[in-house]
């Protein structure tokens, strides 16, 4: 294995990173507040912003997949959109969105560039346009952007969302409360619903008991979740879910379809040297 060490300007814990698709560009953001940019082929650091809204941390960032110069970072409350041929400082920030109620755990944006998604500590997402209007960066001038809110799916904190790049409608999103909840966001409705609490021996269904073989002490909250890009015959369409109680879950969303997640790979430990 290689150990590559990047210098950044970071000060404190890094919470989240992405990489650009077309780019060298690493943007990175951490507990403190601040957004670091690195160029990946010098190692070298290209800049760094800090939002004027506080020390909140910056838990997720994600690129526009339809425009290369385009990316976002969910910081406290607020989600900022950065234009990337600009200055990496401040003046990166073009527009912040003020569409959520709590703090910001995760955010994506879909595979259309139409939709960014933002889950938080109410339990609540929302999916707030891109195509239809600007940010609201001073709400009392401007209107806020379109925006839809997916509501009582989870009753803890939502943790991780994720559009599914074949469903153009759907999103998914896991939360403290061990769901994982599929929505039709369109029609803001709940399409189905797993509850990893009941997956005792990798199965649908089960009399609540955590039987994962992962840490006992800690229940199966859902800390981040990633979907594949291609769906179909010869590559089903699979969910990863990173746990709280150590193990990473494989779903498959079902061939026959039907409203149940059936478990493609029951767990994948991480091996613990004594």
């Amino acid at each position: 294995m290689i150990t590559d060490i990047i210098p950044s300007h970071h000060t404190d814990s890094v919470l989240c990173c992405a990489v650009h698709s077309t780019r060298n560009l690493l943007i990175s953001g951490d507990e403190d507040g601040c957004l670091c940019f690195t160029d990946l082929t010098t190692r070298s650091p290209l800049g760094r912003l800090r939002d004027g809204d506080g020390d909140a941390a910056i838990p997720s960032v994600s690129y526009n997949p339809t425009d290369e110069h385009s990316a976002f970072a969910a910081v406290g409350t607020s989600i900022l959109r950065l234009d990337l041929r600009k200055s990496l400082g401040e003046e990166a920030i073009v527009d912040t969105f003020r569409i959520n109620t709590d703090e910001i755990n995760s955010i994506d944006v879909d595979t259309t560039g139409s939709w960014i998604a933002a889950g938080d500590d109410s339990g609540e997402i929302q999916i707030i346009s891109l195509k239809t209007s600007t940010a609201a960066t001073t709400p009392s001038k401007t209107p806020p952007p379109a925006h839809r809110t997916l509501r009582r799916g989870h009753t803890n904190i939502c943790n991780a969302v994720s559009f599914r790049p074949s469903r153009p409608n759907e999103i998914l999103s896991g939360g403290l409360d061990s769901r994982m909840v599929r929505w039709d966001f369109t029609k803001l409705r709940q399409l189905s619903a797993f509850n990893m609490t009941s997956s005792a021996g990798g199965g649908i269904g089960g009399d609540g008991n955590n039987d994962s073989g992962g840490q006992f002490c800690n229940p199966p909250m859902i800390n981040s979740l990633a979907v594949c890009h291609e769906d179909g015959i010869d590559f089903p369409s699979l969910v990863a879910v990173a746990r709280g109680d150590g193990c990473v879950c494989a779903l498959q969303w079902g061939c026959q379809g039907n409203d149940n997640w059936e478990f493609k790979l029951q767990r994948q430990e991480q091996s613990r040297q004594r």
